[in-house]
């Protein structure tokens, strides 16, 4: 980051060069320490594989600065404006009761919140937070219920609005690798391979399945035996009608052959994205 004046004749005024500077360094240090560049950092991954990336920064009033986390995508929802910019979010928090209460004041909550936070402090509660443009509002006034950004914190499960508060900039930033003029979402190399990890998603769990069923498969045995049925390792159990054994029960099928699906699956994948 370089700052300097659009005029080259500004430039070369007196303390404006040595002012430009200082304020930069001033910039790079906060960014050093805010968490700025390491929530960008976290993002990528996110970014790259689903083409969407969002970060948000809250204050933190002991530092005397903002704090910037990285989102994930799960927690958040955007929307766009005519231009396709990202001008509403919608964000999915978890707190505790009790952190919720030091936050927002018991006053905010019903009895209900208020003999739950009690029993159960470290119940973890959702909270939404609305970030839009506030479109009515009177430009004469600077308070948080008339600046441009309208910010709302909605407990969710009695709907009960917390906070309102505002902003002259969004809190949040979104970063979209590629989409179209039409389009809100981003999308990035993760999704051409979507359907793939899905599937191989499903193939795992079923040869989890399959290799719990070989070591503790279900078994078929007469009825008038089940006095005499151990199925501890080692265990023996006579019998004196070769028709009337214990048998594990066999459901059939091929593990070689889902070893090789998933084994193809995952060839693909690694080509598509590598």
């Amino acid at each position: 980051m370089l700052l300097e004046a659009e005029s080259p004749r500004v430039m070369d005024q007196p303390g404006v060069r040595k002012y430009l500077q200082e304020a930069q360094n001033h910039l790079l240090s906060m960014f050093a320490h805010n968490g700025f560049y390491t929530a960008l950092a976290e993002i990528y991954p996110a970014l790259v594989a689903l083409g969407t990336g969002t970060v948000i920064g809250q204050e933190d009033d002991a530092a005397g600065m903002v704090r910037w986390r990285a989102i994930h995508p799960k927690q958040v929802y955007i929307h766009v404006d005519e231009m396709g910019r990202v001008d509403t979010w919608m964000f999915k928090m978890w707190m505790n009761a009790s952190k919720l209460l030091d936050i927002y004041g018991a006053d905010m909550f019903s009895e209900k919140f208020l003999r739950t936070a009690k029993e159960s402090p470290f119940t973890d509660k959702l909270i939404k937070i609305y970030v839009m443009p506030r479109h009515v509002r009177d430009t004469t006034k600077i308070d948080r219920f008339n600046k441009p950004w309208a910010i709302y914190h909605v407990y969710e499960e009695e709907r009960t609005l917390l906070l309102e508060d505002g902003a002259d900039r969004p809190p949040s930033i979104t970063a979209r690798w590629q989409k179209n003029s039409d389009e809100a979402y981003g999308r990035g190399w993760g999704l051409d391979v979507l359907s793939d990890v899905l599937r191989l998603n499903q193939l795992t769990k079923a040869e989890l399945l399959a290799a719990q069923w070989a070591v503790d498969p279900a078994w078929a045995f007469p009825a008038d035996m089940r006095e005499e049925i151990d199925l501890v390792p080692g265990a023996r159990i006579p019998f004196f009608n070769p028709a009337k054994q214990v048998q594990p029960i066999s459901l059939g099928g091929n593990a070689a052959v889902g070893d090789m699906i998933v084994e193809k699956l995952e060839q693909s994948i690694a080509e598509q994205l590598m």
